[in-house]
């Protein structure tokens, strides 16, 4: 999600963030605010601007930390970077061990659905034997 500099809801969050007039208008600074935005959509499974916002003061909370502005803005997508990977790398663990299994059930060998002709399924082994 890319915001606008015109965006009620970029400036709002933004402000939030305690981030200056000046410094919102940085495509770099911007880009944080998109991804840290996202990651509380992400986190709240919601769109709803206020459990985003509280989902962030969360994180800010656990951090510990207490200034705002552009070094927030840092030190928030930091966390928000860390989390995202550690997020990515497990699912592609799980997907690495899903491939793994299908390949070690690929090399078993496959198990025949049917029974070998044996002498007991012989139509002609219950007729009894001419004797010559």
């Amino acid at each position: 999600m890319s915001f606008d500099d015109y965006s009620p809801e970029y400036n709002l969050f933004a402000d939030f963030l305690g981030v200056d007039v000046y410094s919102r208008q940085d495509g770099r600074v911007k880009d944080k605010i998109s991804t840290i935005y996202e990651w509380g959509i992400a986190k709240s499974k919601s769109k709803d601007p206020i459990k985003i916002v509280e989902t962030i003061k969360g994180l800010v909370k656990n951090t510990g930390v207490t200034f705002r502005g552009k070094e927030l803005t840092d030190h928030l997508f930091r966390w928000v970077r860390i989390d995202m990977d550690s997020l990515r790398l497990k699912q592609e663990e799980n997907k690495r061990k899903e491939q793994l299994v299908e390949e070690h059930l690929r090399a078993i060998p496959k198990v025949s659905k049917e029974s070998p002709k044996d002498a007991t399924h012989d139509a002609n082994y219950y007729q009894p034997k001419k004797v010559l």
